[in-house]
């Protein structure tokens, strides 16, 4: 009886000194715009998925992510000069897909397209050849 309360007592003291990160908040357009390194708008042809280790949560418990590919066709540059204008490029964008136990934390991009949108994208970065989104709000679907 003492062991499994020790080893309780040892879990729920583990699982407080994990890290955790709070949900972000979404940014005003004027912040997404200071933040950003480049902003691109265009046509989204194709998204894929693929669920995987989370790369953001690494603390006690089973975390996975579905890890979003977007193909977008630029057609305007608002920022930046790496990205040109009917180019097609990578955005990876995430969202988590399991969280065991369900600790607090980041939630990934709050808007995934869907091919044939129209999108105004805010990127931060790079991870390799794929552009990054601002989190959360780094997305924007332009409505028709």
């Amino acid at each position: 009886m003492n062991r499994i309360l020790l080893s309780l007592a040892c879990g729920c003291l583990a699982l407080a000194t994990v890290e955790a990160w709070a949900a972000k908040a979404p940014l005003s357009l004027k912040e997404l715009k200071k933040r950003a390194s480049y902003i691109v708008s265009g046509k989204v042809i194709e998204v894929t998925s693929e669920n995987q280790k989370s790369r953001v949560e690494t603390g006690v418990g089973i975390h996975r992510d579905r890890v979003y590919t977007i193909v977008l066709a630029v057609k305007k540059v608002l920022k930046g000069s790496v990205v040109k204008a009917d180019e097609r490029i990578t955005i990876e964008a995430w969202q988590p897909a399991l969280r065991i136990p369900p600790l607090p934390g980041l939630q990934g991009h709050e808007t995934i397209p869907k091919k044939g949108d129209e999108v105004t994208v805010y990127l931060v970065g790079r991870r390799g050849k794929a552009y990054l989104p601002i989190l959360p709000n780094g997305i924007v679907s332009e409505k028709k």
